[in-house]
């Protein structure tokens, strides 16, 4: 008898197991904007999972095969870049945030009014100890914000989830 319940109990631990692996999350189908909200998911939720970072740069690498002028899918690179390269505290590799900051021109030779750019050069100059570009980038973007009628603190306090 407990030889066969040893079974039945190896049996279910196996059968959970497949289904888990077979959940594993993939890119879903669908418009740029479906993909790209996907993409912002993963990164949202990451606390050192690979596999959400994979699953985020495939997501993005699609929207961008489909619109390679979708501004907001290379800031997301840029946040990729910087968490690929994390070491500790705000110590990045300096390859990943030369990469970042790239990216993060790119999505301004798009859209050059697109504030979340100016936000996200500014944490990557901080990284770099380059507190008076920081500054700028900030300046910038709050007088985009005062132009728009909206609220530079809430916007960086919104933006950077604090």
């Amino acid at each position: 008898m407990n030889s066969v319940l040893n079974k039945i109990k190896l049996l279910l631990v196996c059968s959970v197991v497949v289904s888990c692996a077979s959940k594993k999350a993939k890119v879903p189908e669908g418009d740029s904007e479906t993909i790209y909200k996907f993409a912002s998911e993963q990164l949202s939720s990451y606390s050192g999972e690979r596999e959400k970072l994979e699953l985020a740069e495939k997501a993005l690498q699609r929207v961008l095969q489909k619109d390679p002028l979708h501004a907001k899918s290379y800031l997301k690179m840029a946040d990729l870049a910087l968490e690929y390269g994390y070491i500790n505290g705000q110590n990045y590799h300096k390859e990943s945030v030369d990469k970042a900051l790239g990216l993060i021109e790119k999505a301004q030779s798009i859209e050059p009014e697109l504030v979340d750019a100016l936000f996200s050069k500014s944490r990557v100059y901080r990284y770099q100890n380059k507190a008076d570009q920081a500054l700028k980038e900030l300046e910038k973007a709050s007088s985009l914000l005062k132009k728009r009628d909206e609220d530079p603190l809430k916007n960086y306090f919104y933006r950077s989830g604090r």
